[in-house]
C-alpha cells in the first residue's frame, strides 16, 4: 500500500505542479472542477451509506456551477455584473431552495430536514470552499499561492503520516481517527516549519510581502488547517461506516481524501493572498 501510495504521487505530482503553473489556467480550472465534481459525489455516496436521500442533479449543477462562477466571474462587480461571492451565495441558495421545495412535495416527513441539510451541506463545503483553489489562482502570482497551498498541506499530511507512524504514542482524536496522534501532528507542524523556512530563502518571492516569521507561522497555521479538515473529513467517513471516500487513486483513498486538508486552508490563505497583494 505504501509503496503504490509513493509511485502514484511521483507520477501525479509533477503533471499537476506542471498544470498549476501553465499560463493558459484552463486546464487547471478543468481539472479542479472534475475533482470538486467527484469529491461531490463521493460525499454523497457516504450520505447514501446512511440512507439519506441525495439529490445528484442539484448538488452536480451547482458545483458546477460554483466554480465556473470562482474560475471566471468578475472578482468585482462593475454596472449589473454579479461578482465572485454573491455569485457562489446565489447558486448555494438556488440549491438550498430546490432542495427544499423537493421536501415540500414529498411530504411531511421527519427527515425532511435532515435530507435538506445533507444535499446542502456538501455543496457549500466542497464547492463552495474548495473553488477558493480557483480564486487563489486569479490573484496576482496566483500560481505560487496555489502551489503553497498544496504543497505545506501535502507535506504536511505525509509528515504526520511517517511521524505518527514511527513515534506516535498519544491518540489526537480517538473516537473520530484512531490512528491519528499528537506526535503525528507535532511532526507534521515541525516538518511544515522547516519547510516554510527553506522555501523563504530558496523560492518565496520577496514581493509577496512575508518576513521570515511570518511566513513559518503561515506554514504552521496551514498545517493546523490540513489537521483540521482531515478529521473533519474522518468524521463523515466515521459517521457513515466507511473507510475511504473512495477507492478512486491507488493508494489514497478517494479525491476527498486528497482535498480535505485544503478545504480549511485554501479560503484562509486566500484572505492571506488577498490582503498581501491588493493594494
Amino acid at each position: 500500500m505504501l509503496r503504490t501510495r509513493i509511485l502514484v504521487a511521483l507520477v501525479f505530482l509533477p503533471v499537476f505542479v506542471w498544470m498549476i503553473y501553465l499560463p493558459n489556467p484552463i486546464p487547471f480550472f478543468i481539472l479542479g472542477t472534475l475533482c470538486l465534481v467527484a469529491a461531490l459525489i463521493e460525499i454523497g455516496l457516504l450520505i447514501r451509506h446512511r440512507g439519506i436521500r441525495v439529490d445528484w442533479a442539484v448538488s452536480i449543477m451547482a458545483g458546477v456551477a460554483i466554480c465556473l462562477i470562482a474560475g471566471w466571474a468578475p472578482l468585482r462587480a462593475e454596472g449589473r455584473a454579479l461578482s465572485v461571492f454573491p455569485g457562489i451565495w446565489t447558486v448555494s441558495l438556488a440549491a438550498l431552495l430546490l432542495l427544499a421545495w423537493r421536501e415540500v412535495l414529498a411530504g411531511h416527513s421527519e427527515n425532511n430536514l435532515q435530507n435538506i441539510s445533507a444535499g446542502v451541506l456538501p455543496i457549500l463545503t466542497i464547492a463552495g470552499i474548495g473553488s477558493f483553489v480557483f480564486l487563489l489562482r486569479r490573484l496576482p502570482q496566483g500560481s505560487d499561492w496555489v502551489f503553497m497551498l498544496f504543497c505545506f498541506n501535502w507535506v504536511y499530511d505525509a509528515a504526520a503520516m511517517f511521524s505518527g507512524r514511527f513515534f506516535g504514542r498519544r491518540k489526537l482524536a480517538p473516537s473520530i481517527s484512531p490512528k491519528k496522534t499528537v506526535e503525528g501532528l507535532i511532526g507534521g507542524l515541525i516538518i511544515n516549519a522547516g519547510l516554510a523556512a527553506l522555501l523563504y530563502f530558496i523560492w518565496v518571492p520577496r514581493q509577496l510581502g512575508f518576513s521570515l516569521p511570518g511566513f513559518i507561522s503561515l506554514g504552521i497555521l496551514l498545517g493546523l488547517l490540513a489537521q483540521a479538515g482531515d478529521l473533519v473529513e474522518s468524521m463523515v467517513k466515521r459517521w457513515s461506516g466507511t473507510k475511504d471516500a473512495s477507492g478512486l487513486i491507488p493508494g489514497h483513498g478517494g479525491i476527498l481524501d486528497k482535498i480535505d486538508n485544503i478545504l480549511f486552508a485554501a479560503p484562509v490563505l486566500y484572505f492571506v493572498a488577498w490582503f498581501l497583494t491588493t493594494p
